[in-house]
């Protein structure tokens, strides 16, 4: 920042603790925060944190993933938050699809959303979630389906001294270790 290179401070994948550490040192502010944030994973204190900090927060894999093969475990309700029934009754309620109802959710809620998709048709359509709002009982209807599903779990660097998620690893989660060592990084060179 000080040599004119970039103009803002942003970070990804950093939990709580990880984030005030930065700030306590950080001579510029942190301007953006992304992380893994879907309505299975709401992320509710993070948001806060970055509310009261001034931090954006911006959600990326925003769908929860669709039906690729991202996810390190099962979902804890058996299925993707594209195909949750409660998802499902709110989209046809509005007239949108899951995927806009759930994009609408967390730039309601005050996040920017990334979503990504290979179809064109599916990118405009997660483009068109503004000429709608969800109410407010709608809105904390989430509530009730956010299970704390963190479906990218970073394996490869799980064993790391700051790994930011061993407080959400599934039980009985074993830590992966890394077999794709950088040079340098302690792998057989």
């Amino acid at each position: 920042v000080d040599k004119g290179k970039v103009k803002s401070i942003g970070i990804s994948n950093f939990n709580k603790t990880q984030i005030e550490e930065v700030v306590a040192i950080a001579r510029h502010p942190v301007s953006l925060l992304q992380n893994e944030c879907h309505v299975y994973l709401q992320q509710k204190d993070l948001l806060d944190l970055c509310n009261f900090r001034n931090i954006a927060f911006q959600a990326f894999s925003s769908l929860g993933s669709g039906d690729t093969n991202y996810a390190s475990y099962a979902s804890p309700t058996g299925k993707i938050p594209l195909r949750d029934e409660h998802i499902a009754s709110l989209a046809a309620k509005y007239k949108k699809t899951p995927a806009q109802i759930m994009l609408r959710w967390g730039v309601q809620r005050g996040s920017s959303v990334v979503s990504k998709s290979i179809s064109p048709e599916r990118v405009i359509a997660n483009f068109d979630i503004w000429d709608f709002e969800l109410s407010d009982e709608d809105m904390k209807s989430f509530d009730k389906i956010n299970v704390g599903w963190r479906h990218l779990l970073w394996g490869e660097v799980s064993h790391h001294p700051d790994y930011p998620f061993k407080d959400e690893l599934p039980y009985g989660y074993q830590l992966e270790k890394c077999s794709n060592f950088a040079p340098g990084q302690g792998g057989v060179e």
